[in-house]
């Protein structure tokens, strides 16, 4: 079998979002698993997009269930996917792994919101001091990413910013974000529409440079952001030949999104 006939089990997961967690999803979660663990210990580059799909699933099973979601992950499974860490190296995965090894617990806040209110207050001043900010959350952010949910929104705002290395700090930290925290993409994907109909070539060409990533962490939502970018494109006549190659290469080995 192939890494496209491996993902084809997660569609009905993606698409039923977190209603999935209603039903009885152990045994297909389960299977599921064994499946992509068992062929990725040999077809790391083909099965890495099922492993990161499933990291992102069960982070929300956790989410909405966490002692059904520890159930599943019985100590077997645990230590087969930390195996497959250091190939794969995906920090949902890493995410998904702290998250286990802490007994669900991966959604606390580790940092002093109150400490950031001065912070936040000058990004919905837009004050110029924004950059800054951004760059010290880019660096903040690493060992503690729920710091990004409290700036989400102002994050991505800056994608729409004048200044180039605010727009590309933005789609960074908001990917880093949604990453983590996959149930928060529906803003994200928001905030990345209203990019892609700015009259503005270049913040249209810097969402088109983060489309692979995008698609990555769309799930179902991956054909109408593909609609979004491609109608953008032809609208504004912007040149993306560079981009182009990278893109196709993501939508055929995540072919299943479509």
């Amino acid at each position: 079998s192939s890494g496209i006939n491996a993902e084809c089990p997660l569609r009905p997961g993606e698409a039923l979002g977190s209603h999935l967690f209603k039903l009885d999803a152990s045994s297909i979660l389960k299977e599921c698993i064994a499946f992509a663990v068992q062929h990725t210990k040999s077809e790391t580059r083909l099965y890495t997009p099922t492993i990161i799909k499933l990291s992102h699933i069960l982070l929300l099973y956790l989410e909405n269930d966490r002692s059904g979601a520890l159930k599943l992950m019985d100590k077997e499974s645990v230590e087969k996917l930390k195996k497959l860490e250091n190939k794969i190296r995906d920090p949902v995965l890493t995410k998904l792994l702290n998250c286990l090894v802490n007994g669900g617990n991966c959604f606390t806040a580790d940092f002093d919101e109150s400490s950031m209110a001065p912070y936040f207050a000058k990004m919905c001043a837009d004050s110029s001091e924004s950059l800054s900010i951004l760059q010290d959350l880019d660096a903040g952010s690493i060992k503690k990413p729920a710091v990004l949910r409290m700036f989400l929104h102002e994050i991505c705002r800056r994608m729409t910013s004048d200044n180039p290395e605010c727009r590309t700090l933005a789609h960074k930290l908001a990917i880093r974000h949604v990453r983590q925290v996959p149930k928060d993409s529906s803003i994200v994907f928001s905030y990345i529409e209203t990019a892609l109909h700015s009259p503005h070539h270049d913040i249209i060409k810097s969402v088109i440079s983060e489309i692979p990533e995008l698609i990555l962490l769309s799930g179902p939502e991956s054909a109408r952001l593909m609609r979004l970018v491609f109608t953008a494109v032809a609208t504004s006549n912007i040149d993306i030949t560079s981009e182009f190659m990278v893109i196709m290469k993501t939508i055929i080995t995540s072919s299943d999104l479509f």
